[in-house]
Order: structure tokens, then C-alpha cells, then sequence
């Protein structure tokens, strides 16, 4: 399958004129990983940018604070996700330009298209148009994770 079909797959790029979403296309990198290769970090603040899968799977998870309860000293990995072709993930650091809120692991080996916030932020400047389409659709993904992450939350209580 080829970047432009791939991209169009994902979604998010849903109503980006044309000629916009080929310089997006045109600007995005294909990255390889193996088995257990870390792709960002928690916290981390490099690379700035967004990933979709092409193939493979991608596991995200996030440190949390052993509890008391538990009488276990230090951090314990957390399962938040796991993620499969045409799934995005790193959108949060496009929006507020933070750190990543979580560490995302290739699941066997896994094929990665990387936009960088450079890219975005091009298209974005040229093309008003395009920069709507584009926060509005990184918008209903980040909104259907909180809407998922609060029925988890409500089912721990």
C-alpha cells in the first residue's frame, strides 16, 4: 500500500484539499522498527510530531507511582492501548507542544509514517482550510481517547 492510501485510510486528513494533502505526502517519513523498540519515551520532547501505523502494532503505556496498598517500591508500567494500521498516535504534543504524555513500543516488527510538527505547522500556515480539516479530525480522536479513558475510569470506581 502506498503513503498517500495509507494516509488517506487514517482519517485524518479527511477534507484536506488535494493539492495540500500531496505536500503532506510528499513530506512524511517511513520508519522501520523491530520487536520492543521504544519509538518515544514518556516525557520526552523529541521528536515533535504525529505517527500512524502502516503495519504492525504499537503499544502505549505510561508509569504510574506503585501504590501503598501494593508495597511496591518505584514505578509500574501501565497498559493504556494497543494500536494497529491506520491508527494515529501522538497528536497531543501537535496541539499544546508538551511532552508526551506516554511511551508507545513497537509490537513485532512495525512500519511507522512520522509527520513532523514542522510539517503540520506548514501546512497549517499555507492553507487555513487544510488546518481546520486537520485539528478538527486530531480533535474527534483525542475526544473518543478521553470519552474511552473516562468509562474506564468510571469502571474502576
Amino acid at each position: 500500500m502506498d503513503m498517500k492510501s495509507i494516509l488517506a485510510q487514517s482519517g485524518l486528513f479527511e477534507d484536506v484539499p488535494r493539492q495540500t494533502f500531496s505536500f503532506i505526502v510528499e513530506n512524511c517519513e517511513l520508519i522501520d522498527c523491530e520487536d520492543g523498540e521504544i519509538i518515544f519515551v514518556e516525557d520526552d520532547t523529541e521528536p515533535r510530531g504525529m505517527y500512524i501505523v502502516v503495519s504492525g502494532e504499537v503499544i502505549i503505556t505510561t508509569e504510574v507511582e506503585a501504590g501503598k496498598e501494593q508495597h511496591a517500591p518505584g514505578q509500574q508500567n501501565y497498559f493504556l492501548t494497543r494500536l494497529g494500521p491506520q491508527d494515529s498516535f501522538g497528536e497531543m504534543s501537535l496541539i499544546d507542544g508538551g511532552p508526551r504524555s506516554a511511551t508507545a513500543t513497537a509490537q513485532g516488527p512495525t512500519s511507522l509514517c512520522f509527520i513532523a510538527d514542522d510539517v503540520v505547522r506548514k501546512t497549517v500556515d499555507r492553507d487555513p482550510r487544510a488546518a481546520y480539516c486537520i485539528m478538527r479530525n486530531v480533535g474527534a480522536i483525542v475526544c473518543r481517547r478521553l470519552r474511552e479513558s473516562d468509562f474506564a475510569v468510571k469502571h474502576l470506581l
